[in-house]
């Protein structure tokens, strides 16, 4: 699909949703960004913990958007499927990574960032559960190689309407972020699944 066909898909299956889908694609496209809220002094523990539970309900996530992008059931249950200590200590070495990257300039953690948008749905599907840690982000800088643009100019699409955003305060955003967040899942499971055929085909 092109980016246009992506959009148009992601907003018909957004139009279809109940406001219990609505609510938790919302709360994911706020948390996509899986801010680390490190804080200091005491709240330091209590600040590690609230990140550590994000990256657990954004794999959750994804396993949510899959099915709702897939057309199959979903429920907000699905949110906490996931967690595990391997999960959690995969997305620490994706953090720690990004973190090193970013140190050195600014430009190498937001390419690191890029390589890393699948590891949320490797994550979460089960044909990688054996996977470690390393497998994992490899895989994902693998099938990520050649669609970094893709995804950036995806996103780059909508910043003319965050921008409208703030001339209604924010509240248009709850129309944008699951628009987005719908879209950007359609786009890295296309890319997954193109990958995953390709693969076949070569061990065929």
């Amino acid at each position: 699909m092109s980016r246009t066909e992506i959009k148009t898909f992601a907003k018909q299956l957004f139009k279809e949703c109940e406001w219990e889908k609505w609510l938790v694609i919302l709360i994911l496209g706020i948390t996509s960004s899986e801010m680390q809220f490190f804080g200091y002094g005491g709240l330091f523990v209590l600040s590690i913990i609230i990140t550590g539970v994000l990256w657990l309900i954004n794999v959750g996530g994804a396993v949510y958007m899959t099915n709702l992008v897939n057309k199959k059931e979903v429920e907000p249950k699905m949110l906490i499927s996931k967690f595990s200590f391997e999960i959690f200590a995969t997305k620490c070495l994706e953090f720690l990574i990004v973190l090193l990257y970013s140190l050195l300039f600014v430009i190498p953690g937001i390419i690191k960032k890029y390589q890393f948008a699948m590891v949320n749905y490797l994550l979460a599907d089960e044909k990688y559960d054996s996977k470690r840690s390393k497998e994992i982000l490899d895989l994902s800088r693998m099938i990520m190689n050649g669609h970094k643009m893709d995804l950036f100019l995806l996103q780059l699409s909508f910043i003319g309407w965050h921008i409208l955003s703030i001339f209604t305060l924010g509240i248009l955003e709850i129309w944008i972020l699951p628009w987005q967040k719908i879209s950007e899942t359609k786009f890295i499971l296309e890319i997954k699944d193109k990958f995953e055929n390709e693969q076949a085909e070569l061990f065929n």
